[in-house]
């Protein structure tokens, strides 16, 4: 061996020792470190568990907690208008659904018929009487808009398909207004419905409607002196204030006007309006997703939507993310996730979970190609990584929370991705998405929640750095 060559190993040698000394790596830790990384890991699949349950899209959601969602309404294939709700469980790492009927149509302040309606683009409402409330919608794409709404029972008390429709919800309620493409907030025990499309009158509504239980002058009332003029805009409950509940609606598209909207305004029932909020930079949009963060100020995410760009024939999806700060009154930017638009999103715990919409208009389809892409978002870094994909691209689909972690390294949070719209078809599954919590052993930073994962367990972040490694959580230096 010549005297280059053996310099060149005597140089990597003091190389590599003044770096170990550096990182001050006792001989075990580094002994740890190597059996990690030669470690051989079987292969996991790229994407989420499906689960037979009902075609359905363009359907409403709501999250129960204790590992139970409930999706209501929505089409199907073709011209099928599902007349049904699927409560939606994890049992032993499986995803289990159970069928109920929607009610039926009125008269109003009597027991709904016994045949079921169906409700396209309704809003569900979960109560603090442990039933939920759900208001307006549509029977099928030809029929005009609903002006009614049904709370139910207790879901604990439902009784399953099958059976009578009024053995779960009670007498219908009449809303001044028909409406679709709205939304429906709770705050306090009242319920605020905002916006939405009248087809009779081919425009967005502008009357806000809450719904008191108890009021003498029956459930529903008009809120005087202030209006919500938009459809497909995002309603998002924010940190309240002492005992004031407050919402955030933003953007959306005023058909009056033929306009996207990139405006906003916070609401309570005390103060109505109480504020005029800057507009998002960007383009307005509608279709996009609101997410309330976990920071102290109770900062909103926004995500994606769709704009119509001069020129083009159909609208495209957007990128950016944005964030507003409900306290300072300020946008600053959060980033970009692939181009989407109809997609959804959930909070799970320090992060935003990301999922599904449709991209631009394609050759096939003019409503855009359906996404598989997931992603997380991390307001504490203000930074997004890729998790698992879907098994297929959903676009309308409804991305709801089951359960929240407990307070532990082995916690796992479960999400569930509600049907969809398909290429050119409405699968008769939903996926189960299984986040594993920070310090959550794993093979795989695409299961973590964070999207990172470090020394075989979930990670802040990737702890690349030559003398870091993860400690419980966090990248630390070794």
């Amino acid at each position: 061996m010549t005297s280059e060559r053996w310099s060149a190993r005597a140089l990597l040698a003091v190389t590599s020792f003044a770096a170990l000394g550096a990182c001050s790596v006792r001989p075990e830790d580094a002994n740890a470190q190597r059996e990690a990384t030669a470690s051989t890991v079987a292969a996991l699949d790229a994407t989420w568990p499906e689960f037979t349950t009902i075609k359905r899209q363009r359907h409403a959601g709501v999250e129960l907690g204790a590992g139970r969602a409930l999706v209501c309404g929505g089409k199907g294939a073709d011209e099928n208008y599902p007349p049904t709700c699927e409560l939606l469980e994890v049992v032993d790492g499986r995803l289990t659904s159970t069928v109920y009927p929607l009610p039926g149509n009125l008269p109003v302040g009597q027991p709904p018929e016994s045949t079921s309606q169906p409700r396209l683009s309704p809003t569900l409402t979960r109560l603090p009487t442990g039933g939920v409330l759900i208001v307006g919608g549509r029977p099928s794409g030809r029929d005009l808009d609903l002006d009614t709404a049904f709370a139910s029972r207790p879901i604990a008390d439902w009784q399953p398909a099958g059976g009578n429709p009024n053995l779960n919800w009670l007498s219908g309620e009449r809303l001044k207004v028909q409406r679709e493409l709205h939304t429906a907030t709770l705050l306090g025990t009242n319920v605020v419905v905002f916006g939405g499309w009248n087809t009779i009158s081919s425009t967005s509504t502008g009357p806000i409607e809450v719904r008191t239980d108890g009021a003498a002058s029956g459930p529903w009332h008009e809120f005087v002196g202030a209006q919500a003029l938009r459809s497909e805009h995002t309603a998002t409950l924010l940190q309240p204030i002492g005992n004031r509940a407050r919402v955030l609606i933003l953007g959306g598209y005023d058909y009056g006007s033929s306009k996207y909207l990139r405006s906003g305004f916070i609401f309570s029932l005390e103060n109505g309006v109480e504020e005029e909020i800057p507009d998002m930079p960007g383009s307005p949009r509608l279709a996009h997703t609101a997410t309330l963060l976990g920071d102290p100020d109770g900062s909103v995410l926004v995500v994606g939507g769709q704009l119509e760009v001069p020129g083009k024939e159909f609208p495209q999806a957007i990128s950016d993310a944005w964030r507003y700060n409900p306290v300072k009154h300020v946008w600053s930017a959060a980033g970009a996730t692939p181009p989407r638009r109809h997609h959804s999103a959930v909070r799970v715990g320090d992060y935003v979970i990301v999922a599904g919409g449709s991209g631009d208009e394609t050759t096939d389809t003019s409503d855009g190609e359906p996404l598989t892409s997931v992603q997380s978002y991390d307001w504490k870094s203000n930074t997004w990584s890729d998790l698992r994909s879907l098994s297929q691209g959903r676009a309308y689909l409804q991305l709801l929370k089951l359960d929240d972690p407990p307070n532990s390294p082995g916690a796992e949070t479960h999400v569930v991705a509600s049907g969809g719209l398909s290429l050119k078809n409405v699968p008769d599954t939903s996926e189960l998405i299984t986040l594993l919590a920070l310090g959550h052993s794993s093979s795989d930073a695409q299961e973590c929640a964070s999207g990172h994962q470090a020394d075989g367990v979930c990670c802040e972040s990737d702890c690349n750095g030559p003398c870091q490694k993860c400690d419980g959580a966090a990248c630390a230096n070794r």
